[in-house]
C-alpha cells in the first residue's frame, strides 16, 4: 500500500485494512514522500502540506495499528535515498535521524 491505507478501494471495492483483524500495519510510503520533500532542494510541497499529510495518517489510522507503520526511506521498491538526496550526507543523516525518532518501526533497506 503506498498511499494511506485507511481508505484504500482496490479493484473497485472499499477494503478495510486497518479496522478489525486484516492488518497491524502498513509500509509507511507516505512518511518516505514527507521526509524527502522536507530535505529535497526542489520540494514538491510546502512544510505546511507535509505536516498536513502527516497529522492525516495519525489521524486516520487507530492508535496500535499508527505506531505498528514500518517505517522506511528506501526499499527495493523505490529510488536509494542516497540518490533522492543527490549524495548529500548530511540530509541523509537528518533522513536517518527522522526515521528513527518518528512514530513506528524504523526499516533500514
Amino acid at each position: 500500500v503506498w498511499e494511506d491505507a485507511s481508505n484504500k478501494i482496490a479493484y473497485g471495492k472499499r477494503r478495510h485494512y486497518v479496522e478489525g483483524e486484516e492488518l497491524d500495519g502498513v509500509m509507511n510510503y507516505p512518511l518516505r514522500h514527507c521526509i524527502l520533500d522536507l530535505l529535497s532542494d526542489q520540494p514538491s510541497r510546502s512544510i505546511t502540506a507535509v505536516i498536513r499529510e502527516l497529522m492525516s495518517l495519525r489521524e486516520n489510522y487507530p492508535r496500535d495499528f499508527y505506531f505498528n507503520l514500518l517505517n522506511n526511506i528506501g526499499t527495493h521498491d523505490t529510488e536509494r535515498v542516497y540518490t533522492a538526496l543527490h549524495g548529500k550526507i548530511e540530509k541523509l543523516r537528518i533522513a536517518w535521524e527522522l526515521l528513527f525518532v518518528l512514530p513506528g518501526v524504523p526499516c533500514i533497506y
